[in-house]
């Protein structure tokens, strides 16, 4: 009788240990952290600092998930970074002595005493009229990191194959 076998022996490496998947993670976790950080470091620089610099220190990056389901995000949590990332309508904002527009004249515009207030009603004026425009710090810092996180997600890619053979 005639008979006929395969038989493979698969070569000792992360695959056949079972250290696959756990590769594949810590090169996934690595790659999104080194990606949130250029994109952090691309918008941070454009964000608006007004008069102390909160939204500009309100962003955040976070990684969540395992294994392939990872997810990284950068984010601002301060209330008005929506408004000025995106604008806004327009609205009659508060001017008068001890909001932030009152004193953002004063810092930013360099106007003080009894001309404050009148400065601060034309502003919150304008606005009532206008809006504010959006400043799109976060579009445009995300638009110019996604070349450089794109290629550490490469480098991820090619480190995920050489550990595996290894």
């Amino acid at each position: 009788m005639a008979a006929f076998s395969i038989e493979y022996t698969m070569p000792k490496g992360a695959l056949s240990t079972g250290r696959g998947s756990t590769i594949v993670e810590e090169e996934l976790r690595a790659a999104t952290a080194a990606g949130l950080q250029l994109v952090r470091n691309q918008i941070v620089p454009g964000t608006p600092r007004g008069v102390t610099s909160i939204l500009a220190g309100g962003n955040q990056t976070e990684i969540r998930g395992e294994g392939v389901d990872i997810l990284g995000r950068v984010f601002n949590p301060v209330l008005y970074a929506v408004a000025v990332e995106k604008g806004t309508v327009p609205h009659f904002p508060p001017y008068k002595q001890g909001s932030g527009l009152y004193r953002w004249v004063e810092k930013v515009m360099g106007i003080g005493g009894k001309e404050t207030a009148r400065v601060a009603f034309l502003v919150a004026r304008k606005i009532g009229q206008h809006g504010t425009r959006a400043r799109n710090f976060f579009r445009d810092g995300t638009q110019r990191a996604r070349g450089p996180v794109l290629a550490r997600f490469s480098v991820a890619r090619d480190r995920i194959v050489a550990r595996w053979g290894a």
